[in-house]
């Protein structure tokens, strides 16, 4: 008699469940879209209702946008794999004459239009370029640091950093 019961109970618990995973869609006679849980009246022709799959969440895996972007950032990354500082050298002297210290990268490949190099002497932002040098004035004598970075000059994300260089530079009289 128990099993009865609570078999009674199983198979009723389990076809509420199913009839409420049913959605309905209909659209009534002024064209506006409707959606719900329960049938719509008997008004509307069986021929205008739809109904709608309802789809567990644990089954939808979408690609995450933070995993697909990384992708695309590591992909884009690798048109740089030989992006350095060429000028001036790592732990060397380095002398100018006017105040202007012309700086190098290497590229692999000419900078195509999407990108931008940044050029940061002592942790400051020393311009954005659409090309492998920049002209970098009014530098002080002494001890430097210098790094530059790719960015997409579209979403202004960072693409590959080059490693940080420590340079002195000395000016020369004319």
């Amino acid at each position: 008699m128990i099993y009865k019961i609570f078999l009674s109970a199983f198979i009723g618990f389990f076809s509420t469940l199913s009839f409420a995973a049913d959605i309905y869609k209909y659209v009534d006679k002024n064209g506006t879209t409707y959606y719900s849980d329960k049938k719509p009246d008997a008004d509307i022709p069986d021929e205008q209702i739809d109904t709608l799959t309802i789809i567990e969440s644990d089954k939808i895996n979408p690609k995450s946008n933070w995993k697909r972007a990384d992708h695309i950032r590591k992909q884009q990354a690798s048109n740089f794999e030989d992006f350095f500082i060429a000028t001036p050298r790592n732990n060397s002297n380095f002398t100018i004459t006017d105040g202007n210290l012309l700086v190098m990268v290497n590229l692999n490949k000419d900078l195509s239009p999407d990108y931008r190099i940044k050029f940061y002497l002592d942790g400051i932002q020393r311009g954005r370029v659409k090309s492998s040098t920049q002209l970098i004035g009014d530098t002080n004598e002494g001890p430097h640091t210098l790094y530059a970075e790719v960015i997409n000059a579209t979403t202004r994300q960072v693409i590959k950093t080059t490693p940080e260089i420590n340079f002195n530079l000395i000016f020369r009289k004319k």
